[in-house]
Formats: structure tokens, sequence, C-alpha cells
């Protein structure tokens, strides 16, 4: 929640949609890029930037076994303290040359014995970094999540159990619309490169 915000429903369901929130087992994780939090979105000119960042861990009891910055799917920076802590943090500068997502992770060699084994660890929602014209995509993330598209279009055709037959047809029109629209980013980005071939000399991600 926003610092003096009551909790409530209300607060609490506008965090969530703002994306301020992080999957845990147990710890507590708090991520700042340059004073911001997750769900928030900063613009950087199209240079980029260096941007300071601040990760927090703790829990109830010494069983943080490290500490991990995410930028894009690689670990950019990470902390390992000697032993077990109740409380790790790690400090870092990030050098950002295009659009970007930074996360942070909280590692553990404890686990849960339940159903089955859970690491106690936790992960934390990203901050969005844009890029002015150099924008984040990458065409196997695309892929991953037409698969879910077509997936869940599939069960709700098929298996989900809705009642109003309008109200099916609602949530299958709203997929194909999902699914068309990330097409055609996907295609328009894979071929940004043949319309920049200076652009995709020098590294730029599509």
């Amino acid at each position: 929640l926003a610092e003096g915000d009551a909790l409530s429903f209300d607060t609490w369901a506008a965090a969530v949609r703002a994306g301020r929130t992080f999957a845990t087992s147990g710890p507590i994780v708090e991520l700042a890029v340059d004073g911001h939090e997750p769900g928030d979105v900063l613009v950087l000119p199209p240079s980029g930037g260096r941007l300071p960042v601040r990760v927090r861990a703790r829990a109830a009891q010494p069983v943080i076994t490290g500490l991990e910055l995410v930028v894009n799917s690689a670990v950019v920076a990470s902390v390992r303290p000697p032993a077990a802590a109740a409380e790790v943090l790690l400090e870092e500068t990030v050098a950002i040359r295009s659009s970007a997502w930074i996360a942070a992770r909280s590692l553990s060699d404890r686990v849960i014995q339940s159903a089955f084994a859970t690491s106690m660890a936790a992960h934390t929602s990203p901050v969005y970094v844009e890029v002015t014209d150099r924008p984040l995509f990458a065409a196997t993330d695309a892929d991953a999540i037409l698969t879910i598209i077509d997936g869940t279009r599939t069960w709700i055709e098929t298996l989900a159990t809705i009642r109003d037959g309008a109200e099916r047809e609602r949530q299958i029109a709203y997929l194909r619309e999902a699914r068309r629209l990330l097409m055609a980013r996907r295609e328009d980005r894979l071929a940004a490169p043949a319309r920049n071939p200076r652009h995709a000399r020098k590294g730029t991600q599509p």
C-alpha cells in the first residue's frame, strides 16, 4: 500500500492492480529502482541510463541464503550471506540500454514439506523501464503467451463450466482479440531490424 493508505479491500485491490505485489512462501522482498516500486514505469531517453537499485529481503527466521537482482530474466547482481540470515540487503546500479523489466528474488535452501517440497523463497513483480525508441520484445516470450492464450481459449470452449452462452462467447472473443494484437506486435517487432538495419547491426533488442 502507498504510505498513509488505510488497509481496506479497496486499497489492497488497487495495489494489486498497480502491480505492487510479490510471490512468497515466507520472506518479504522490497524492491526500489531509482525510488520506484514494482508496478511503476520509468521512462528514459533513447540513450538509456544508469539506475540505482535497492533490494531488501526479510524473514521471521534465518532462512534467506541469497538475494538476486534480475533484469529481463538475467541475474545481474547477487548477494550470498555466509550463513542463512533473517535479513539481506542488496544495492546496485544497473545500466539500461533498451526497455527492460527489473525484479528481485530471495533464495533459500530451507523447504516447507507439505504435499510437495517448497523453497522458502520470494520473487517481486517488476519495475518497468521504457527507453524511448527501444522497446522490449522477445519473440520466444510472445510465443509462450500465445500458447497460453490458445490453451485458455480451448479450455473455455470445451471444458469450462460457464452457464451463460453469451458470457462464454465474450471471453472467447476477448482471447481472440488478444491473440490478434499480440501476433501483430510480434510481426511488427520481428520486421523492425529489416526496416532499420543500422540499429540491428548495433545489437538493438527488437
